[in-house]
């Protein structure tokens, strides 16, 4: 039971989060609710045919597994109603039909109609002082089943589509990896034109003659400059040669005179 008051706690607190929260805790908060009863006789099937009586009341004989077992377990628990027979009565064999769907169907089956119907049923036996607070309890424990398994398949939805997602972001990254493979020399080729205009490249082999002719002028640039120093060294050289023949002349014809 606490475990029960837990989750409707956690759950209404959650609820202001967002619609899914609150959808939620809502099948909750209306088994709670103190909302007028709406069950009715019709409400049911099986109640016709056949009944039979148990102790002061008259009951379908499809009801009648379904009392004998709640007997078995929790006693007569209209046995503290202070209300009129025939109103008892109507009471305890709505509550029985609520307990007996209970045990033919299946959670799969549970809608939230049905159980507000069982919840309608089940507060009208506990204003008639029934004691069946075990068969609130339980339906609490049905509503919280509920939302167990509709958040199960909310879930599995999810992760289908995770799935789903992960499966594109596989073919995806595949699908980079061919391009950038495929293209790399078409991708290098824009790059080299972002920004720029698109005539480039185009006048490049005149712009290669421009820099070979410059290329030769410089070389002959070079080649004057080198030969007019070569020049003025063998000049120097030649002038040094003159200079000593000289000397040596002079000196010789200086001995020369002073012989004579």
């Amino acid at each position: 039971m606490n475990e029960i008051k837990n989750l409707q706690q956690m759950n209404s607190e959650a609820g202001t989060c967002s619609n899914d929260d609150t959808s939620i805790s809502d099948l909750l908060m209306k088994i709670d609710a103190d909302e007028e009863s709406k069950v009715k006789f019709t409400d049911f099937t099986g109640l016709d045919g056949k009944h039979v009586t148990v102790g002061k009341y008259c009951f379908p004989l499809s009801l009648l597994p379904t009392l004998k077992l709640i007997i078995n377990v929790y006693g007569d628990v209209a046995a503290t109603s202070k209300m009129s027979p025939s109103i008892t009565e109507r009471i305890y064999v709505m509550f029985c039909a609520s307990i007996k769907e209970m045990h033919d169907l299946r959670l799969e089956q549970i809608t939230e109609c049905r159980i507000l119907k069982w919840r309608d049923a089940i507060k009208d036996a506990l204003r008639m002082n029934f004691k069946v607070d075990f068969a609130m309890e339980h339906l609490k424990k049905i509503a919280c089943a509920c939302i167990g398994l509709m958040e199960r398949q909310r879930l599995e939805e999810v992760a289908l589509r995770i799935s789903k997602l992960e499966a594109e972001l596989s073919a995806n990254k595949k699908e980079h990896s061919k391009i950038c493979e495929r293209s790399k020399v078409y991708m290098d080729t824009a790059k080299e034109f972002i920004g720029k205009p698109v005539s480039l490249g185009m006048l490049k082999a005149q712009n290669r003659r421009l820099e070979d002719r410059n290329r030769r002028r410089q070389r002959y640039l070079d080649d004057l400059e080198q030969s007019i120093n070569n020049y003025r060294l063998e000049n120097a050289q030649v002038f040094q040669v003159f200079a000593s023949e000289y000397l040596v002349y002079k000196h010789v014809s200086l001995l020369h005179f002073i012989s004579f």
